[in-house]
């Protein structure tokens, strides 16, 4: 079977997409692993999750003392003080 001058290109250069990976030595895994930021690592390294930018901030509702419960009490607005 002859080969197209592509398919010969990449196998007389033994750069397959597979071997340029592991030539480098930078396969999508390394390439994070090397710069220590995996998708989970920049998220935590930083404290910027969802949950800890609201609580490093105070501002989930009950660390800022404004649960809709306590917002209606505080204001003497329970339902059956409005009526």
């Amino acid at each position: 079977m002859m080969r197209t001058p592509y398919q010969r290109l990449r196998a007389d250069s033994g750069q397959t997409p597979g071997r340029l990976w592991a030539d480098s030595g930078q396969t999508p895994d390394r390439l994070w692993a090397h710069s220590g930021q995996t998708p989970d690592r920049l998220r935590t390294g930083f404290g910027q999750t969802l949950d800890r930018l609201r609580t490093d901030f105070g501002q989930t509702r009950a660390d800022s003392g404004q649960t809709r419960d306590r917002l209606r009490r505080d204001s003497g607005q329970t339902p059956s003080r409005r009526l």
